[in-house]
Parts: C-alpha cells; structure tokens; sequence
C-alpha cells in the first residue's frame, strides 16, 4: 500500500505553559484535517466510486483517541500523531528530556530552553511514499 521513510518524518513540538483538558478536538480541525488528506491526493481518478471502495474495503482507517493525544490510522500504520508529554514519564522514540533546546532571547540571543518546566506536545507526520 505505501512505505515509511523514518528519516523524512515531520516532527514538531511545542513547549506551553498550559494545554486544555479538551486538546483532543484538534480531530475536528479544518487544518489539521486538510493536512491528512493531502496524504492521499491525486491529480485524476478516472473512477471514483471504485477508489472509494479501495479505500472502504482495505484501508481500515479510524483513530485512536486516549486523554493526552490521538493517532490516525491507515492500513494499520500510523499517519498522524498528536501527543502530549510528561517530564517525569518515559519516552520511547525521542525523549526531550534529554536534548539540549535552545532558543532565542528578546536580545537575539541564544538560550538553553527549559523545556522541563513546560507542558510538552509533539506533531508527528511520518514520510510515506
């Protein structure tokens, strides 16, 4: 169906000093939803309706919605991932914990950014081809 390319993956994060207890309506968000179907775009389809059953019968998509994230799957691999962390909690791909940040100041210069003070979201597109 499509193959995963670890090292082309979009991966961002933010540091906020406060996250909503009600984050995981990002589902419903226009953007968010137009980023995750530009996955799958195509230039033509000569039959829709058959496209549309492909996808119905094979595909198998739905998400994964817990309290701090959610996850878009596709054919039982990972597409989009929204995930909120926790400084004392164990990380098992990245742990940010452990990176040096930094960021600039008002004065443009370059500070090690405390991002175990603050309330830590990830993105995460994996690269598909």
């Amino acid at each position: 169906l499509f193959s995963f390319q670890p090292e082309r993956q979009l991966r961002r994060v933010y540091a906020m000093s406060y996250i909503p207890a009600d984050i995981c309506r990002i589902i419903g968000d226009e953007n968010v939803m137009w980023a995750v179907e530009c996955l799958f775009t195509t230039s033509e389809c000569d039959n829709f309706e058959r496209l549309q059953q492909i996808c119905n019968s094979h595909l198998k998509v739905h998400w994964i919605v817990w309290q701090t994230g959610i996850e878009l799957i596709i054919g039982g691999h990972s597409v989009f991932l929204l995930k909120q962390f926790f400084s004392q909690t164990e990380i098992r791909d990245l742990d940010y914990a452990h990176l040096n940040i930094r960021t600039r100041d008002e004065q443009k210069r370059w500070r090690t950014f405390p991002i175990e003070q603050y309330a830590v979201i990830e993105t995460l597109f994996p690269a598909l081809r």
